[in-house]
């Protein structure tokens, strides 16, 4: 799958708020260091029945995972909607692209969304 997808779907992109601009790609610095978790982040996930969709440019799997799936941020509580891959990786961490990348996506009670992005690398002996 291209990680530029957008590119190829004008029409579905277009419906969004400024079409992601300044959204996507993020090229991640590589200076950027961990922060330890304060307590202002946690991720609940409990088991659900998922449906996988192909969209023209996307596969994703949606669910309902209940309120008890969900990931709160500085105190705002996100629930569990869906994730969707990338190969190669959509973002990239100091100019480097992953072969794989998965977002998982959350939406708080205002539809605000908060997505958290997982790098995959490739072990070569697998």
């Amino acid at each position: 799958m291209d990680s530029h997808y957008y590119k190829k779907a004008p029409r579905s992109c277009g419906q969004l708020p400024n079409p992601l601009k300044g959204q996507s790609p993020i090229d991640l610095p590589a200076s950027a260091k961990p922060v330890a978790n304060t307590g202002n982040f946690s991720v609940v996930l409990h088991t659900a029945s998922a449906v996988m969709s192909h969209e023209g440019y996307i596969v994703k799997a949606t669910w309902s995972g209940g309120p008890d799936s969900r990931l709160t941020l500085n105190g705002k509580v996100y629930k569990s909607l869906q994730l969707h891959p990338h190969a190669p990786s959509e973002h990239t961490l100091g100019g480097k692209q992953y072969p794989f990348e998965v977002h998982f996506v959350h939406a708080d009670k205002d539809k605000n969304l908060a997505v958290v992005g997982i790098f995959f690398d490739l072990d070569p002996q697998d």
